[in-house]
């Protein structure tokens, strides 16, 4: 599957991945994508973006879980979703190296936005979140 640029812009290597991943342990992912599920009121049919995916942590867990093939991760960084993707066995996931403060989707296409420890990373929180 192919990594595309969503045409508002990636940063590529801004992270040292192997060093991301070593602050995500013993983060207890199960456990919010299970409150995401019940709180959005997921099902298999619901879409869900995983905005600041990282290196895919939660957006596997998702994947195993509800959503196989409505899944779509976003990232500025272009070695972190090169990362993920390789970590993926779904294959089904969809990837877009972008920035949250200029989404490349229309309004109202995904049932849950989903989050983690992103919102410190954002230089635009306002064009973010609107």
């Amino acid at each position: 599957m192919k990594v595309e640029s969503c045409g508002n812009g990636g940063i590529i290597s801004r992270y040292d991945v192997s060093y991301y991943e070593k602050g995500r342990k013993g983060e207890s992912v199960s456990f919010w994508i299970g409150e995401a599920i019940k709180i959005a009121k997921l099902n298999v049919c619901s879409k869900i973006l995983d905005l600041g995916c990282g290196t895919g942590l939660y957006t596997r867990e998702f994947g195993i879980r509800i959503a196989h093939y409505n899944i779509f991760e976003l990232n500025p960084d272009l070695e972190m979703i090169n990362y993920a993707k390789g970590k993926d066995s779904i294959r089904l996931i969809k990837w877009c190296v972008g920035l949250a403060e200029n989404l490349p989707f229309k309004s109202d296409v995904f049932d849950c936005v989903f989050s983690s420890q992103v919102w410190h990373h954002i230089e635009n929180k306002v064009g973010a979140a609107c």
